[in-house]
């Protein structure tokens, strides 16, 4: 079984090293922006399967982090610049935010941090 952060290294692998976050159109909300985060995610998803939800839920926790990191970001952010403690942050609120994620959430607290 894996360990946190070794589920963190497997769900950075799953997203691209860089992505240009450039766009000269953005509005309030991160529009283009938010729209190629949640395509590359999107497309992590399909490659998942919904067989795997640990790892569906971590690539989702990587992405909020990437969103809320990458503001005000001109021109390429680098999957390598998600911290781990806040990733960690957004898997705990992801997991204790809904009942449904009981089950994950018990698997999660299981695996060792290292």
């Amino acid at each position: 079984m894996l360990s946190r952060k070794e589920l963190f290294y497997k769900t950075m692998s799953m997203w691209p090293d860089s992505i240009n976050l450039h766009f000269d159109d953005r509005d309030e909300n991160g529009g283009k922006r938010q729209q190629l985060l949640n395509e590359i995610y999107s497309q992590i998803e399909s490659s998942l399967g919904q067989t795997d939800e640990l790892t569906l839920l971590s690539s989702w926790a990587f992405h909020q982090v990437i969103s809320s990191t990458a503001v005000g970001v001109d021109v390429f952010f680098c999957s390598e610049k998600v911290l781990y403690d806040l990733y960690e942050q957004k898997m705990f609120e992801n997991l204790r935010g809904d009942d449904c994620w009981k089950f994950e959430l018990d698997i999660y607290l299981k695996l060792e941090t290292e």
